[in-house]
Formats: structure tokens, sequence, C-alpha cells
């Protein structure tokens, strides 16, 4: 049998997995607002709360005096996160009361909001956007052209994770087996955590009978030593080997990184409480560092990072026709299907929260979507890997809100009676089409990465055969991750076998997977959506780097392109003027948006008042309106 040693489970405190960025801000064709002279630009940058959807400024440029095409020299630093949707909000104002910090005292010129995700996957890691004003682009009449603001991310250059290579010596330890024996020394290496507790991350082996032992190379990545910062403390503790178990300790020095590089020799072994008495001494003999590249540093490059989605038609979800229930005095879907404008379901609560992260990394934004469990009347069976859009040859659909759709167009049809939810629940036929498109993938020039997502609301009946596709997947070092999200209140207990994070996941022959590779959280177990894409996500970038290190792939070349020009044609133009400026909200805006996170239809896009009030904008009539434009 494989030996597998476990590996930590994810801490969605750890700080090696954000990574710093700096933006940098432009505009061109500013409009006029000050009647004899240019305006004088200033912007105020703003965050939006995954948790409360509120806005948080976390910063102004300085103001440009008579300036059109201000280039600012202030910079913004701020920890992208791959697993949050990072929304930023930009708005342009021209200064009118010098000094004052009051927005009010200053008049708006427009905005315009960025993903932080779709900026760094973006060529170039740039991206220029037109402002916009109620609904309404702006319009500089002497350039013919729209007001616009450029958005450059560039990744701080700071401490990141290296490759150790290092190698420690012993010199006249004390014998520990009596008057004529010697010792039998090993080392381990403990990290400091954020709480002050040690934990061990790296044990050495035993030389035996030796008191000036000099122990085998070693490697090991700075993430996991210290991550990644140079002054964390580190304590290496010598111990003699003892036979019976009873190991007995030697001695130990405090240290950390920037230290260790620097070959230290003659460290001093001490014990707790024993002073200053020396138990033999440590040196570090060699030393050599190699920078590894970071997850930003693949998508600076232009890798993608695609979504496949299967979503579960067991009959065990209850009938989406029945209303909800009154139980206890609440009412209670019958349905994990069950669907209304005013409330989405489960399912699609979970699509959109892992949705809107993850699409911003796919270039064409087509994802495959499949069902399983469902029973046809037509031919009077079960699949367990149909599309969803009915289309097997192509079972792609366009964007989060092409997912969303076509789940609610099959749930029609569960209604009509042309489909009926039924079972069993079987993971392995979906798991073998996610094999096969990951397989194309790994063969494609380009760095093409998938994430199938999973959402099913029970305990699966071919654990089996779904830990032999995952094992067979994790060895094969296929570009996949696989996200499971239990939906409903089902007992999932036997789900996180699946997960592997304590003991690994082992397939029937005993085989342990190499590479972790899957992701499994029950969706109520967090109130919050934003924490359930924290925790699904977070392992993602070392799942991916995991394969690129496998198959030896370097980052691609960071590419360099030209900020966008926002031309205004003729129709432009004309249409620009028959947009319909926003009404005023009834009873005031700034409120919460309950659809903050629900994807929209084709040829829609959401706008923010300088309050942060969102609204949503119909390109395709173009009108305006406050209120989302519910799915039909």
């Amino acid at each position: 049998m494989a030996q597998y040693v476990p590996q930590a489970a994810a801490n969605l405190n750890q700080s090696h997995l954000k990574e710093e960025v700096e933006l940098y801000l432009t505009c061109k064709d500013l409009v006029t607002k000050d009647f004899n002279s240019k305006s004088d630009p200033f912007v105020v940058v703003y965050c939006r709360d995954s948790k409360s959807n509120n806005w948080t400024e976390i910063g102004r440029t300085e103001v440009q005096k008579d300036n059109e095409y201000p280039e600012f020299a202030k910079q913004f630093k701020l920890d992208y996160f791959f697993e949050e949707e990072q929304l930023l909000r930009f708005d342009v104002f021209d200064e009118d009361k010098k000094g004052s910090q009051k927005l009010k005292d200053h008049d708006f010129i427009g905005s315009a909001t960025v993903v932080l995700g779709e900026l760094m996957h973006e060529t170039g890691q740039i991206v220029s956007k037109p402002l916009m004003n109620k609904g309404k682009r702006i319009t500089n009449k002497k350039s013919k052209k729209y007001s616009s603001i450029t958005v450059i991310a560039e990744k701080v250059a700071g401490h990141g994770n290296e490759m150790l290579t290092m190698q420690f010596s012993g010199k006249g330890l004390p014998k520990m087996d009596g008057l004529f024996g010697k010792s039998d020394p090993y080392f381990t290496i403990s990290r400091t955590r954020e709480d002050g507790k040690a934990i061990v991350i790296f044990k050495s082996e035993i030389i035996k009978s030796n008191l000036n032992p000099v122990w085998k190379q070693f490697t090991i990545e700075s993430q996991k030593l210290c991550q990644c910062d140079p002054y964390r403390p580190l304590r290496i503790t010598v111990y003699d080997w003892d036979k019976s178990g009873s190991d007995d300790l030697i001695g130990h020095v405090e240290t950390n990184l920037n230290e260790l590089r620097q070959k230290p020799t003659g460290m001093k072994l001490t014990r707790a409480h024993k002073g200053n008495k020396a138990y033999g001494e440590l040196n570090v003999t060699s030393f050599v560092s190699k920078p590894l590249a970071s997850f930003l540093d693949y998508l600076q490059g232009g890798s993608e990072i695609s979504l496949m989605v299967a979503i579960d038609f067991t009959g065990s979800n209850g009938d989406p026709n029945q209303g909800p229930q009154n139980i206890d005095g609440h009412m209670i879907p019958a349905s994990l299907h069950w669907i209304t404008q005013t409330q989405p379901s489960e399912y699609q609560k979970a699509i959109r929260q892992i949705g809107n992260i993850v699409s911003v990394y796919d270039f064409d934004k087509k994802f495959p979507v499949w069902g399983f469990g469902g029973w046809f009347r037509a031919t009077q069976i079960v699949r367990h890997d149909f599309a969803l859009n009915w289309n097997d040859n192509d079972p792609e659909v366009l964007g989060v809100y092409g997912v969303e759709q076509t789940y609610v167009n099959a749930i029609n049809c569960v209604k009509s009676g042309t489909v009926a939810l039924s079972g069993p629940t079987l993971f392995e036929p979906i798991l073998r089409k996610a094999q096969a498109i990951s397989r194309i993938a790994h063969q494609q020039k380009g760095l093409q990465y998938m994430i199938l997502l999973i959402l099913t609301d029970g305990i699966i009946n071919d654990m089996k055969q779904t830990k032999d596709v995952l094992v067979e997947m994790a060895n094969e070092n296929l570009p996949i991750s696989v996200i499971i999200v239990g939906i409903g209140g089902a007992d999932f207990a036997a789900m996180d076998e699946l997960d592997g994070d304590d003991k690994g996941l082992m397939n029937s022959k005993g085989v342990y997977a190499k590479r972790d590779i899957v992701q499994f959280v029950p969706l109520r177990k967090y109130q919050n959506l934003s924490m359930l894409s924290k925790e699904t996500l977070i392992e993602i970038p070392d799942q991916f780097l995991s394969y690129t290190k496998a198959h030896g792939i370097a980052p691609g070349q960071k590419q360099k392109v030209q900020p966008h020009v926002f031309e205004v044609s003729g129709d432009d133009e004309k249409q620009q003027e028959e947009v319909k400026m926003l009404s005023p909200r009834q009873g005031g805006g700034g409120g919460q948006d309950a659809y903050a996170n629900a994807p929209l239809p084709p040829g829609w896009e959401r706008g923010y008042t300088e309050d942060g009030a969102v609204y949503y904008v119909n390109n395709n009539t173009q009108t305006t309106q406050w209120e989302y434009p519910m799915v039909q």
C-alpha cells in the first residue's frame, strides 16, 4: 500500500495565499465641468465588502489641475485573493471647493467598476472602461470620445514562494546512550503560528551512533517552512532516537529563514531552564534557494481557468411543483428546486456565488452544464450525464447567466413532466466527462485549468467508483479541481471522505491520490455566501500550482497592451441621446442590492450612483431602472 503523509486542512487565514498588487489610474477625454476652464479631476476608489455589500473607501488620488487626460501619481496597494469577488468602484470627480474632503462639494463626472480578478486575468493586467453617470456614458463633445478610466495592475515585488535546498550538520553532540554509547540524532523544524503555538513541519532521517552527524540534503518550500515570511520564528530541535519510543531531547536553536540564508555555523544547542549551557552545535552546511512562480505569475502569463457545472436531478430533491409548507411557523420549500422570482433556490445561490468568481478567468465565458439522475419520458430511461441545454454535442452555455437560465429551464421541464427527478445519485459518468475534457486541455497549446462544480443534495451511490476516478485524475496530474457543494440539510458526513484533507483520498486498490484535487463543503454551513466561495475556492491556487509543478510548466510571458480609447460613432451618439436618465429612487437610494451576485441577461450591466446605490442599464433598449431584471 502506498504511503501517504496527511496534509493540513486549508487555513482561511493563510497569508501566503494572498498576493499584493498595486493599481495605477489614468483617465482620458474627461468632460469639462467648469465654465471657464478644464476640470480638476481626482478619483475616489472603493471596494465592496463581500459580506455586507457595502462600499468602503480605500483611498483617493491627488487632484490634477486643468487636465482632461490625467495620469495620477497616487497608487493603491491591496491584497488579491482568488477565492473572493473583489469588486472595485472608481468615482471620478471635478474638484470645485479646493481642499474639501466632502464629496458633495465637488462635481461628479462618472463612475466605473472593475472586478479585481477580471483585471488580473486581462492581457497585460490593464482594463479601460467608459465612465457612466445615471445610466449614460459621458461624451467629450470636443474629442468625440467617451470619457474613460484605465486601471493598470502590477504585482508588488516581495517575498514570494521559493524552493529551499538545505543541509545541516551537528558537532560535539553529547552521549545520550550511556557512558559507552553515543547518540542516534535526528532533527525537526517547527514553525510558530499566528496564535504563538508551534507546529512541526519537517523531520530528518536518523543517523545511528554519531556525535558529529551530517544529515542528508533536503528541500522544502518557503511557503511551508515559514509562510514566505523571512522573519517568522523557527525552532530546530535535535533529539536522540530511542527504540522504546521515548526519544531524548539534545537541544534546540531559535532562528528564521533570513538567518538560515547566511549559512550560520556554531549555533549552540540549548535547553529551556538550563541557561546558556551548550549541548553541541548545529551548522548550516549548504543553502540554495530558487524562486517559484506564483499563481498570479501564471495569470499574467495568459493562463485560463474554465468552469464546468453538474446539477443533481435526483428524486430526493423533492417535487418542484409543490410549494412551501408551514413547519413550526416557518414556510419551508418542499423541494430544493423550488424557485420564485424573489427567492432563488440553493442551487442558484451556489451557481451565482462560485460561478461569478471563476467565470472572470475564462476567455470565451462558455461553460458546459450537465444534469444527473433525471428520468426522460421520451426514452423511458434515467440518465446520469445529460446536457442541461438538451444538446449532448455542445453542452456549453454563455456566461453564468446562461448556466442559471439553463438550470431554470430544465426545472420547468420537470414541472411539465417531460423530465422527472429520479436516481440513483451517481458521480462517475460526470467525472468521466470532466476527465476527458481535462485530458484534451492538457494536450492543447496554452495553459487551461478546469474546475468541475458538482451540486448535489445527498450521499452518492457509487462511492467506490467515484474515488477510483478521482484518484485516477489526480495521479494522471490532469489540469482539474473538483468542487462538491452539498445542497440541503442531509447528513453529508460520508462525503467528507472525498475531500481527503485529513487522511488522503484512497481508491479501492489502496492507492492514494498524489495531488489534492477535491474540496467538499455543505452550503448550509455558511449563512454568508461569501464564506462559501472562500471555503470552496481557497485551495484552487495551490492545486493549480501542484499541476504546473508536476509537469514543469513555466508561466507565459506577460504581454503589454495599450489602453483602449472609446470612440463615439454617430450611432453611438444617437443611442446615448436616447438613453432615459435614471429617475430619482422612491424613498431614497443607497440601500443594499438584494441581487448583488445575480448574473445579468445579455445586454445588461450594473451601474452605481455616487453614493453607491446600484442601478441596471439595458443597452438593448437604452433604458435604466432600479430593479433587478428578473429571470423569466
